[in-house]
């Protein structure tokens, strides 16, 4: 009888263990597919910037280097500092 009740709950425990791993396995691909969508839009957005940057500093090269000069002398100030 108490074999056949411990077997009973063995069963019921890998039952539930498994229906809790199938849970974890959807959720899980849920989330990969939503944060593989956000990486591939943040990529784009990216590319977007990055294209956008560089015609500017084609178009205005020395005011690109200006603020290429100041931003440094900027860091460089704060990193002297700390």
């Amino acid at each position: 009888m108490l074999n056949k009740t411990a077997k009973s709950n063995v069963n019921t425990v890998k039952s539930a263990a498994a229906d809790l791993r199938d849970e974890l396995d959807s959720v899980a691909a849920t989330y990969g597919r939503k944060a593989r969508e956000l990486l591939e839009t943040a990529q784009g957005e990216f590319e977007d910037v990055s294209d956008t940057v560089s015609k500017e500093i084609s178009a205005n090269p020395l005011r690109s280097g200006l603020i290429a000069l100041g931003l440094g002398v900027v860091i460089g100030a704060l990193i002297r500092r700390a």
